[in-house]
């Protein structure tokens, strides 16, 4: 497991299983209090696929923490709307230096693909708005919607800065940057998910479809019945099916 900083972001990797004449990325993000050492054995099977796959610490998480662990959980979980959408927000516009290193080390001319869990499947799929070289993106237990409308938490207000980073990040707020790339997309959700209501996510899909035209296979979810907020094995396999699929 190859570890590296890039430009203060941590990062460890696997190399792809196999050297072919396309090279293609993968990177799989952690969800909210999560570590990307967590994500050793995705990489492994992402890189057994013929990715060179990739994981980074979420901003202060792991690596990047300025706090002790506890500390963090409470003060987001005392204004989402605040301190998560700042995590979301700086994490997303990471992952443009993260894929500009990774195209650079492994010498990548093929397919570039995100995704994560919880809050980095919301992470991976903002990112894939704003960066043009993310062609697919697979989101669990994950939503478009920033403002994570139903949700059973309290959500909190912005201030002044992550309200902007709302304005400008929330895919759901941008189909349009999804729709003009016909980025591939798919949820793989919980059903009865009171954190992340997956209304939202089919919500975003409808609404996209027509965008797609004849593409719009290109749209899946896949909703897990009688699951709440929870990731099961059953997930990371569509999943890596999904990731597959793109090469």
């Amino acid at each position: 497991m190859g570890h590296e900083w890039i430009d203060g972001i941590p990062v460890i990797w696997r190399e792809p299983a196999a050297h072919t004449e396309l090279r293609h990325l993968a990177i799989w993000l952690p969800g909210f209090s999560g570590e990307k050492e967590h994500l050793a054995k995705y990489l492994d099977q992402l890189a057994e696929l013929g990715y060179a796959a990739v994981a980074y610490d979420l901003y202060q998480h792991g690596e990047r923490r300025v706090e002790p662990q506890e500390a963090m959980i409470a003060r987001v979980g005392s204004n989402r709307r605040k301190y998560f959408w700042e995590i979301l927000g700086r994490t997303a516009e990471d992952m443009l230096r993260v894929i500009d290193w990774a195209v650079e080390k492994f010498e990548i001319n093929g397919t570039v693909v995100v995704g994560g869990v919880s809050m980095g499947g919301d992470i991976a799929l903002t990112a894939a708005g704003i960066d043009p070289r993310i062609s697919g993106v697979c989101s669990v237990i994950a939503t478009p919607e920033w403002l994570r409308t139903g949700a059973a938490e309290e959500q909190g207000e912005p201030d002044t800065w992550t309200a902007q980073l709302y304005e400008r990040l929330n895919p759901a707020s941008h189909p349009e940057a999804y729709a003009s790339r016909q980025v591939t997309i798919h949820f793989e959700n919980a059903a009865c998910d009171p954190f992340v209501p997956s209304h939202a996510a089919r919500a975003f899909l409808d609404e996209l479809r027509p965008m797609y035209g004849g593409a719009a296979d290109r749209l899946t979810i896949y909703e897990t019945p009688d699951l709440d907020h929870q990731y099961i094995e059953s997930m990371w396999q569509h999943s890596l099916q999904w990731f597959a699929r793109q090469i």
